[in-house]
């Protein structure tokens, strides 16, 4: 679905988005809203839609490479170990 509307700058630099494009994008106030420029283009993204694809991302690349939610699992406590290890030395020095 396609929707194209307009929206006044104020003096500081602010744009209120219209009420059916917040509740369409579930935007609560206080939400981030990443800005990128495409040359003349300002395009705007709901930071939770962002972090959804993101997420997808990775979940898309583990599963190409093989890997199953067991076996991160699998590796998290050891992981967790090492890095504690090496940023508090002195918590397992005896």
């Amino acid at each position: 679905m396609r929707n194209v509307t307009t929206a006044p700058i104020g003096e500081q630099g602010q744009m209120i988005l219209p009420q059916e494009f917040r509740a369409v994008n579930h935007l609560e106030p206080g939400d981030l809203i990443a800005m990128i420029q495409v040359g003349n283009q300002l395009i705007l993204i709901p930071e939770k839609e962002r972090f959804v694809q993101l997420g997808d991302s990775i979940a898309f690349k583990l599963d190409e490479a093989g890997v199953t939610e067991e076996m991160l699992q699998e590796g998290l406590a050891e992981a967790r170990e090492e890095i504690t290890r090496e940023r508090y030395p002195d918590l397992f020095s005896a």
